[in-house]
């Protein structure tokens, strides 16, 4: 089972070719579903510094109760 607080605590990507997500900026948790004991696929809306809202995806690896991987799927402007 992978524990809610690790769904909960993820936070948006923040890499150069997107601006920086400030903590007075909204990020809406859209999707969370359980592929196995293992895998999370979450879904998430943010809105960023410079403008716009964005949309992102994360395939989350849990094992042992630690985040073993995280694998980020960029979307797009919503």
């Amino acid at each position: 089972m992978i524990p809610d607080q690790v769904v909960c605590e993820q936070s948006p990507p923040v890499t150069g070719q997107v601006a920086t997500v400030l903590p007075e900026r909204r990020t809406r948790l859209l999707h969370v579903v359980a592929v196995d004991e293992e895998v999370v696929f979450v879904q998430y809306e943010y809105e960023v510094a410079g403008g716009g809202r964005y949309r992102t995806m994360e395939a989350i690896t849990v094992r042992e109760g630690l985040v073993r991987a995280v694998r980020v799927f960029f979307g797009g402007t919503v």
